[in-house]
């Protein structure tokens, strides 16, 4: 008898997620409370290097998932790794990034979106044309690179289900125009306090 060796032949799966609207925080962590692992290590705070404080809407929006918890704890039971970057509405500056290996999880903030840049900054840092071409192909309107994408690997994977629990996190379109006014005030606030 062989021993399978192959990633197929031992029933590994991948999902890729992506979406092009933030993660609203209070329920994607909330999402990572109901994940049964061990270890988590989500070092998430907002722009001002405080804890990020749920609105009242981000607080009645976790209900769903007190209302269904074992749906969305199921959701990732055949998922050993998952990894890649997530955007959330606490920092329109900062992606994520998200790491998960067997009982371990971690959410960290790391590095800079390049829209959050001068283009100028980003043609410094990517001098290759094929570099820039290739980060640029990443921006899509007003939000430019900022995205969710993240990879899950495992066995017996529920693609729909992983889907579903992390669509439920997405910002409504209500939450996504207050994060867009919310930013857009914080950015102008240096500008007119300089104008003095």
């Amino acid at each position: 008898n062989s021993v399978p060796n192959s990633a197929d032949a031992l029933g590994f799966t991948t999902h890729v997620y992506r979406a092009r609207r933030p993660f609203a925080q209070q329920r994607l962590l909330t999402l990572c409370d109901r994940w049964p692992l061990p270890s988590k290590e989500l070092c998430l705070l907002d722009a001002l290097g405080a804890a990020a404080a749920p609105g009242v809407a981000a607080l009645e929006d976790t209900r769903a998932f007190e209302a269904h918890p074992d749906r969305y704890r199921a959701a990732f039971a055949g998922v050993l790794r998952s990894k890649g970057t997530a955007w959330l509405d606490s920092s329109p500056r900062d992606p994520v990034a998200w790491s998960h290996a067997g009982r371990h999880l971690r959410l960290k903030y790391e590095g800079v979106w390049w829209a959050a840049l001068p283009e100028a900054v980003m043609r410094q840092c990517l001098r290759s044309p094929a570099a820039l071409a290739a980060e640029q192909a990443h921006f899509d309107g007003l939000d430019g690179d900022r995205r969710q994408e993240l990879v899950f690997i495992g066995t017996r994977l529920d693609a729909a289900a992983i889907t579903e629990a992390l669509d439920a996190c997405l910002c409504t379109d209500d939450e996504l125009r207050e994060y867009r006014e919310r930013w857009a005030a914080a950015d102008a606030a240096p500008a007119e306090s300089g104008s003095d």
